[in-house]
């Protein structure tokens, strides 16, 4: 059978052995006993039950909650030598879970970590997108402690319920605009109105084939290497660009080739050939002068 940690359940063995009391009975072939993971009677009263009639034994949950996970033994001991074993599993309670809940006001929506049970530590991320017309201005956050003006918002679920509400407001605020050039794409707080204040976090990830060069960043002052690139959003619009080159110095470089000429050609041919094309021509020329001549005058003139 299996006990789990803390459910206050008990495990029952039945034992095809009489159990016997020694005042009534031979001592020989009483009940002496029980043990878990052991070779003798170890256990107290206090830690099991025993029902006179064929041995029926309660391990008690109180005592199989101080045992270790995992597979275990319980043996029955008898005067008469007999031992009879049963084996259980002590399991390890599941993790409490806690309710998240997530709602958007009139005026945008909420994407990221969806509205659940999670256990206590499990990370949560949600970013609020406000509808055309509408700026977020913060988020309304009872249950954990985190950053209401941050967008993306992020927290770690906590031993405890959480409700989280993003507020948006017709108009006011100032406009987000976020872009990528080829070569990669931006995450993060999404493009909108937003109020002074609101933090806003932009992440790059460059495509395969792609390094990220850096942000262009108008309208805040921002580290424009950062990555991620996060700043409070002012009073004014601001406009993000992420910038993304082509890994390696760009298509068609040639490391090897610091003339820029193609592999095989003109600059690139390798020294070797130099070598015996000289001596080819050297030998010819004394052997065969004239035919020498207009060969070695081709070869060169097609190298």
């Amino acid at each position: 059978e299996d006990h789990v940690r803390y459910s206050g359940r008990d495990i029952l063995f039945a034992a095809s052995k009489d159990y016997y009391d020694g005042a009534l009975y031979p001592a020989a072939a009483s009940f002496d006993g029980a043990s878990v993971d052991g070779l003798s009677p170890t256990l107290d009263a206090p830690k099991y039950a025993v029902a006179h009639g064929s041995t029926k034994l309660t391990l008690l949950a109180a005592y199989l909650d101080t045992l270790a996970a995992g597979a275990h033994t319980l043996t029955l001991h008898y005067g008469d030598g007999v031992k009879i074993t049963g084996a259980f599993n002590v399991l390890e309670a599941p993790p409490a879970l806690y309710t998240l809940t997530v709602s958007a006001g009139a005026g945008g929506s909420v994407t990221g970590t969806a509205p659940g049970s999670y256990a206590a530590g499990a990370a949560v991320s949600l970013a609020a997108a406000p509808d055309a017309g509408y700026a977020f201005t913060g988020w309304t956050v009872a249950g954990a402690a985190a950053d209401a003006s941050a967008n993306p918002l992020a927290f770690a679920m906590p031993a405890g319920d959480v409700t989280v509400t993003a507020n948006f407001e017709p108009g006011g605020g100032y406009t987000l605009t976020v872009n990528a050039q080829a070569g990669g794409k931006v995450t993060g707080t999404p493009p909108g109105a937003y109020a002074p204040g609101i933090g806003v976090t932009l992440l790059a990830a460059p495509d395969a084939g792609y390094a990220f060069a850096g942000w262009t960043v108008a309208g805040t002052a921002a580290d424009a290497s950062a990555n991620p690139l996060a700043f409070a959003m002012p009073a004014g619009d601001v406009t993000v660009t992420a910038r993304f080159e082509a890994a390696g110095g760009g298509a068609g470089s040639n490391p090897g080739n610091a003339g820029g000429g193609s592999a095989g050609t003109g600059d690139g041919a390798h020294p070797l050939l130099w070598v015996l094309l000289c001596l080819a021509a050297l030998c010819g020329a004394l052997i065969f002068p004239e035919i020498c001549k207009k060969t070695l005058c081709n070869t060169f003139q097609n190298l």
